[in-house]
């Protein structure tokens, strides 16, 4: 009898007629009964391999609601003993099915390329195209050799390389993407409204190294990887700045709040860094300017190695910063002066003079900040720097780069030069060292291998492969070749509530956090 009620009960469940059962069964679904179910699990074995759902329900594959039940049983793991990491970290970026049933309950938003019902990252059809090809293409590759393709395989590849996002970049408005392809194309998109704004190509056949957003949102400022620099916008003619010597590792870039400045700090090891420093000017009247060496001026600073490690150890064991990125580059407030440190030495320069101002010796660079101009709440220390010059007036030539007179960002500006960097190692233990900094940075949230955090709090997890890339062989992503334990600036908003994160990836993806902060 108990046979034959659950052979009725099954035939029932599973056809593909619609009945009552089936939509109560859909309805205990959809209403999130099933994640208290989940939430409501007992430390019995069954929990601990995951497995929550009867594995003979999950092998039928004729129904919608089973499909989800499948994807959710591959994210339930921390539902009962983790829930705030589930519904933060998992929910986020669960399968298709399961974000688009349960993904609202999150508060996190997610805009990616990848195929699910939800927020997305939209593309033209000829970049829809060439990402199907570059994925037919790895599926080919590692079906015949059973491995996964080498970046020295997908970079000679065209059909792999046409495909792949090599960099990106978010508006300060934090409405719009850029996404650099292999192919040398550069497409705007407008995530809140789901839309493709424009297409932009500087050169075909270099692909692009870095691109920030200039002048809004509808005009970027890019580098290939032969060091060309450009600004490129919708409906006009691409403006050539000149070029910048390149190496094999992109240059970190930081942009200023007024976007109009960048900063740029070369990553090759044949020469320090700091003696190749080179300031963008996007405004009316663009422009490259090198400044000032401190090896030209004779200044007794603290070299980095001049030396990479080899390529055939693509992760380094060492823990000093090498090379500056975006979390340890920086502007003033008024955009007068700007700071970078790696793990040796720090300077500041005016960007009026293009004169150096300052070299400061670094103790530890993961305990250092460049100042948010307002000085952190924690125990601190203000760094003495080794070498000083009198600070040096504009030329009236360079005056129109800064067109505010706002006699308040001045005065912010000449505060901070006072102390453009800090060193929080008096605080608390190395383990915390991640919640006070992200307090002291303000608005810009910090990753550190997975975590995010923003104003002294972790905010979510990221899945496997979203980190900073310190592979040394990597030609695309969120590439950070130094110390592994770093923390790094991912490319966000002005209010940090929403971040573009790439790391190995093939394609980036836009987190919104403004729902949980």
């Amino acid at each position: 009898m108990l046979l034959k009620t659950y052979s009725t009960t099954s035939s029932q469940l599973f056809s593909r007629d619609s009945n009552e059962l089936q939509n109560e069964f859909n309805s205990f679904i959809t209403r999130n009964h099933v994640l208290t179910f989940a939430h409501l699990q007992s430390h019995m074995e069954e929990t601990w391999h995951g497995e929550i759902f009867p594995e003979q329900l999950l092998r039928y594959n004729n129904h919608d609601s089973i499909q989800l039940l499948r994807d959710l049983h591959q994210v339930t793991w921390n539902a009962e003993k983790y829930p705030w990491r589930f519904y933060r970290s998992d929910l986020p970026f669960a399968p298709p099915s399961v974000y688009k049933q349960y993904g609202h309950l999150s508060g996190v938003r997610v805009f990616s390329i990848r195929d699910k019902s939800g927020d997305t990252i939209p593309l033209s059809k000829d970049l829809c195209r060439a990402r199907e090809v570059m994925h037919a293409k790895l599926a080919e590759r590692v079906g015949r050799w059973g491995r996964e393709v080498s970046y020295e395989v997908e970079f000679y590849q065209p059909d792999i390389r046409n495909g792949v996002v090599t960099c990106a970049a978010l508006s300060l408005d934090g409405r719009h993407v850029a996404l650099g392809f292999g192919s040398g194309v550069i497409e705007v998109v407008d995530i809140d409204h789901q839309r493709t704004i424009c297409q932009l190509q500087h050169n075909s056949a270099n692909l692009p190294d870095w691109i920030e957003f200039v002048h809004g949102s509808h005009r970027v400022a890019t580098e290939d990887i032969d060091g060309n620099v450009a600004i490129l916008g919708h409906g006009m003619a691409p403006v050539k700045l000149g070029n910048l010597p390149s190496g094999l590792y992109p240059a970190g870039t930081a942009i200023s709040d007024n976007g109009l400045f960048i900063i740029r700090a070369p990553r090759n090891f044949n020469n320090p860094w700091c003696d190749n420093m080179t300031l963008i000017s996007v405004s009316e009247h663009p422009f490259i300017q090198a400044l000032t060496s401190p090896s030209d001026l004779s200044v007794p600073f603290p070299s980095s190695p001049s030396r990479p490690p080899s390529p055939s150890t693509p992760y380094r064991s060492e823990t000093t910063l090498s090379r500056p990125h975006r979390r340890t580059l920086g502007f003033s407030p008024g955009t007068r002066y700007v700071g970078a440190f790696d793990g040796f030495s720090a300077f500041t320069w005016s960007t009026q003079s293009y004169e150096l101002i300052a070299c400061y010796r670094v103790t530890d660079s993961f305990f250092w900040i460049i100042s948010p101009n307002v000085p952190p709440t924690h125990l601190h220390l203000v760094p003495d720097p080794i070498f000083t010059r009198a600070i040096p007036l504009a030329e009236d030539n360079t005056a129109y780069a800064h067109p505010s007179e706002d006699a308040a960002r001045d005065s912010e500006d000449e505060s901070w030069i006072k102390c453009p960097f800090y060193d929080l190692s008096p605080s608390s233990p190395q383990r915390w060292y991640s919640e006070f900094t992200s307090s002291a940075t303000g608005r810009n949230p910090l990753i550190r291998s997975w975590s995010v955090m923003l104003g002294g709090r972790e905010m979510l997890s990221l899945p496997g492969g979203y980190n900073p890339v310190t592979s040394l062989l990597a030609w695309y992503g969120h590439r950070v070749p130094g110390c592994r334990q770093e923390l790094y600036c991912p490319q966000s908003s002005r209010d940090g509530t929403r971040f573009l994160v790439q790391g190995k990836s093939k394609a980036p993806m836009v987190i919104d956090i403004s729902q949980i902060v």
